[in-house]
């Protein structure tokens, strides 16, 4: 006996049976496809009915102005946060500028009342002393130097006797002083400066 006999008599069943192409219910499974076939039929009229497209239309309409409120609250909020930042931002810049301009002015009256404590200060103006007594160089002599060796006089003896003088010729005529001192003079002269007197 098939359970599921006599069900097609709901006509969305059958429609659901038709759009499949199943002929007659035997089991569980083409059941369940059945079931399913209604749901997606109830789905597709549900959206071509204009009551419910207006519904659709409306509650859509809705979600669009209810995001955009939101994102405009949003924008606005991040705004605010922007604009408080900001704010303080600006509020600890011009803290530090004020505190950075008050040590300025400060460092600056220091510097001043160290300048005109310096200005007034008593000037010392130091006594010029009489300039220092120059003695004349003494004359450096220098160190004598010891007189230079007199030259020891040449020791010229006597010349040889005229028979003693060999000559390459015998017939040459040798002068010789007349006198032993007049060979002598002969023998120094032109040494004369030599000899210390």
């Amino acid at each position: 006996m098939n359970p599921y006999q006599g069900v097609n008599t709901d006509p969305e069943i059958s429609r659901a049976q038709k759009d499949l192409g199943i002929r007659k219910i035997k089991t569980d499974k083409h059941m369940q496809r059945v079931n399913q076939q209604v749901l997606r039929n109830r789905y597709s009229d549900g959206m071509d009915d204009p009551a419910f497209k207006q519904a659709s239309n409306d509650l859509n309409f809705r979600e669009v102005n209810k995001q955009s409120e939101l994102d405009r609250i949003y924008a606005r909020m991040e705004q605010n946060t922007y604009d408080q930042q900001t704010s303080d931002q600006d509020s600890k810049l011009q803290a530090q500028y004020e505190r950075m301009r008050a040590d300025q002015l400060a460092d600056a009256e220091t510097q001043r009342k160290l300048m005109e404590e310096m200005m007034n200060q008593p000037v010392y103006m130091p006594q010029q002393g009489a300039p220092p007594r120059v003695q004349k160089p003494t004359a450096k002599s220098d160190p004598l130097l010891p007189a230079p060796m007199a030259p020891t006089p040449m020791q010229i003896g006597p010349p040889p006797a005229p028979e003693l003088t060999a000559s390459a010729n015998k017939m040459a005529i040798i002068r010789t002083p007349k006198s032993t001192k007049a060979r002598q003079r002969r023998a120094t002269r032109g040494t004369s400066s030599l000899i210390n007197r």
